[in-house]
C-alpha cells in the first residue's frame, strides 16, 4: 500500500474530529506510511483493523484504520499533546 496515494474513506464523524482537532489528511497519511513501512502498528484481533501512532510536530496522532479493497477506511482518530513540567 502506498500511503501517499491510497484512497482514504472518512465518515462524517471522523471528518468532524479532524476539523475539531486540527488533524489534516496529510497527518493521517504520515501515520499510515510510518505504520505500514515500519510495521509499528497494533492489529486489533477479531476486529480486522489496526491502530497506529506517530509524533508529528508537537502532537501525537493515533489512527484506527481498516484496509479493504484497495482503500483505507479511517475508523477513529485520537491526538494529544504532552507537555512536561518545566517545558514550554
Amino acid at each position: 500500500m502506498d500511503a501517499k496515494t491510497v484512497p482514504i474513506k472518512l465518515s462524517d464523524d471522523v471528518s468532524a474530529v479532524m476539523e475539531d482537532r486540527g488533524i489534516r489528511e496529510e497527518d493521517i497519511r504520515e501515520v499510515l506510511d510510518y505504520a505500514e513501512s515500519t510495521g509499528r502498528k497494533l492489529y486489533v484481533e477479531g476486529e480486522e483493523h489496526y491502530l497506529a501512532a506517530k509524533k508529528i510536530g508537537n502532537f501525537t496522532c493515533n489512527v484506527e484504520y481498516a484496509v479493504s479493497g484497495g482503500e483505507v477506511e479511517i475508523l477513529n482518530l485520537y491526538s494529544y499533546v504532552i507537555t512536561l513540567a518545566g517545558q514550554e
